[in-house]
């Protein structure tokens, strides 16, 4: 709303850029800053959507242009396998919401474990701030993991999104 740019990922070698707007078409106003000299392989516009997109579905182009870069640098996964992030990535739904709005109830049991993609989020108890949390975050997996309900809510401090895994897929991938 104000204008002003955000991070949204930080890019690294083997990320593929300029195709957002495909990965991402509720959001297809990215724009790219180099914070260091880099070298990039470019394919024109044209040739990338005549030899890549019509081989590949729009859920494999969000997560390798959307949530694995994303994935890759947040604390959680950085000592993960690659295959185990790309299993995560395919696993999880980016997940839009409204300022103000409840992503996760408190004293209810929550079927998702959620991590913040973008923007930040509140959390409280008992109409008690506790925290801001922000990307890269997590939160739901306590609850999933002991089958009990939540101690705190989450509410979105601005519009965000999240990636957000289902309590069987979630409970799937960590056995």
């Amino acid at each position: 709303p104000s204008g002003r740019a955000h991070r949204i990922q930080i890019l690294s070698e083997g990320d593929v850029i300029g195709l957002h707007d495909l990965a991402d078409p509720k959001q297809p106003e990215y724009v790219v800053r180099s914070l260091s000299p880099v070298t990039l392989l470019t394919l024109d516009r044209a040739a990338a959507e005549a030899i890549a997109i019509p081989r590949i579905t729009r859920t494999t182009l969000a997560d390798t242009i959307l949530k694995l870069p994303f994935l890759r640098r947040i604390s959680l996964c950085q000592n993960w396998h690659f295959q185990a992030i790309e299993r995560f990535a395919h696993l999880s739904t980016i997940t839009d919401y409204a300022l103000g709005s409840v992503i996760f109830p408190e004293n209810e049991f929550n079927e998702y474990f959620f991590i913040i993609f973008e923007k930040d989020a509140l959390v409280t108890r008992n109409s008690k701030r506790l925290a801001v949390i922000h990307p890269g975050d997590f939160f739901g997996e306590i609850g999933l993991l002991q089958n009990s309900a939540s101690n705190a809510q989450v509410n979105a401090k601005e519009d965000m999104r999240c990636l957000s895994i289902s309590r069987v897929e979630f409970l799937r991938f960590v056995t």
